[in-house]
């Protein structure tokens, strides 16, 4: 569902004002069919590879390395999924229809920072050295990170 209407929302307006199709309309929107596709093909392979880890071992069967991958799986997965709900999200304002790569970048930035979140509050959990206070310090951080790129975007 997210791709057809991701996909619909992408080739409106890509003709000038005589109905010519623009080649750098195009060729932007073709790099965002690239993008989006790459996002859902990450997401289908690290679904499928994290939940074939969960159900297959367990941690310790796993090893260090085989955690990792499992985290670094995880991290790919939920910033796929964040980026393409984001993009989703961004491309039902029609000011951003009008602008999609920033949409797009914006996204993208949002749902790995966000995943990256996610996945270092797991882990820390994971090795029992997770408090409250560390909580609390990385969501600021995490605050601090996305609220300069956002203002170093409007400056520039």
């Amino acid at each position: 569902m997210v791709r057809l209407h991701t996909q619909r929302l992408l080739w409106d307006n890509v003709t000038d004002k005589n109905g010519v199709f623009t080649d750098m309309a195009l060729a932007q929107r073709q790099k965002i069919v690239f993008i989006v596709s790459g996002l859902f093909l990450t997401l289908l392979v690290t679904g499928i590879l994290c939940t074939a880890m969960v159900f297959a071992t367990n941690p310790q069967k796993l090893g260090p390395a085989g955690v990792t991958f499992w985290f670094i799986g995880v991290f790919l997965f939920a910033g796929s999924v964040l980026s393409l709900l984001g993009f989703a999200w961004k491309m039902r304002k029609v000011k951003n229809r009008e602008k999609p790569m920033w949409s797009i970048n914006e996204a993208l930035r949002t749902g790995f920072l966000l995943s990256f979140a996610g996945v270092v509050l797991l882990a820390l959990a994971s090795l029992k050295s997770l408090s409250w206070r560390d909580v609390i310090l990385f969501v600021l951080t995490i605050i601090i990170v996305e609220f300069y790129f956002r203002t170093r975007r409007a400056k520039g």
